[in-house]
């Protein structure tokens, strides 16, 4: 069911009231409800099409088998890792390096 924009004022007004941890808390309540299905990656044909009608030049002697396997390669089937994962490994990485 959609708000109407009355609704939404409403309760926009109502919350703007209290106090800013509140409203927070309201907020990423909200967002937790939001659950965006991960993009969808285009099949590798699609992709090789479209880098050919791009850059023609580059395809007038290409093997696309090749181009095949290494968008295989890139693809994976997990999302991408985020700011806080990268971080860790590259903090894990130091200490193997440095140590303590």
């Amino acid at each position: 069911m959609a708000a109407t924009t009355t609704e939404f004022n409403d309760v926009l007004d109502r919350v703007r009231e209290w106090p800013v941890e509140q409203r927070l808390s309201l907020a990423r309540s909200v967002l937790e409800t939001v659950h965006e299905p991960p993009p969808k990656l285009a099949p590798a044909d699609e992709v090789i099409a479209e880098m050919r009608a791009r850059y023609p030049g580059l395809f007038a002697q290409s093997d696309t088998r090749k181009l095949h396997s290494l968008i295989g390669i890139a693809s994976g089937n997990r999302q991408p890792p985020n700011d806080a994962e990268v971080k860790q490994w590259i903090d894990e990485h130091r200490m193997d390096k440095y140590g303590s």
